[in-house]
């Protein structure tokens, strides 16, 4: 098996037969996410994402975190709360019209202004499902392609925002007025 790690794509080659890879549900519940499962669920993932099956791609990440020794589920209140919390807050406060669900580049994009900017403007509310430190990675190569695209990111981040949010929407405004046209 090769795997390449590109700045703009990742390509696998793999001899693996299909019929092996396929059975990766088995091997994470019998033996967890280690081993030949892992392998396995991660060949499966790239091809669903590169034939754009999302409900494979989710089915695998659910069944992924329902065997990791990490658990998140504490973790995810606030996160879960947030972003759709700082879409009405912007929406309501602010009078900026955002595009909500926008698909670019792969991503589902939560929110995004269009209108009467320079370049379209991401703001990216701090969520993850999944481990921190992988969450900052996928985060770091959400940005490179979004950087490819001409779209600024702001990034809202949880503890600033529930310990102020007046302070944080005033510097979402302050980001986006010095984008405007």
């Amino acid at each position: 098996m090769l795997i390449t790690r590109a700045k703009i794509a990742i390509h696998l080659f793999t001899s693996i037969p299909e019929n092996y890879y396929r059975n990766y549900e088995e091997e994470i519940i019998k033996n967890g996410n280690t081993g030949k499962g892992l392998l396995y669920a991660y060949i499966a993932f790239v091809r669903a994402v590169s034939e754009n099956n999302l409900d494979q791609k989710n089915y695998i990440l659910k069944l992924l975190d329902q065997h990791s020794e990490i658990n998140t589920k504490s973790t995810q209140h606030h996160q879960e709360q947030l972003p759709s919390f700082v879409e009405n807050l912007i929406d309501e406060h602010l009078s900026i019209p955002m595009q909500k669900q926008v698909k670019i580049g792969g991503f589902l994009l939560e929110g995004i202004i269009q209108k009467d900017v320079k370049k379209p403007v991401y703001i990216q509310s701090e969520q993850y499902s999944y481990h921190p430190q992988v969450h900052y990675k996928h985060m770091m190569y959400k940005d490179s392609i979004l950087k490819n695209y001409a779209i600024y990111n702001y990034k809202i981040w949880a503890y600033p925002w529930w310990s102020s949010p007046k302070n944080e929407l005033s510097s979402v405004e302050e980001y986006i007025l010095e984008r405007k046209n």
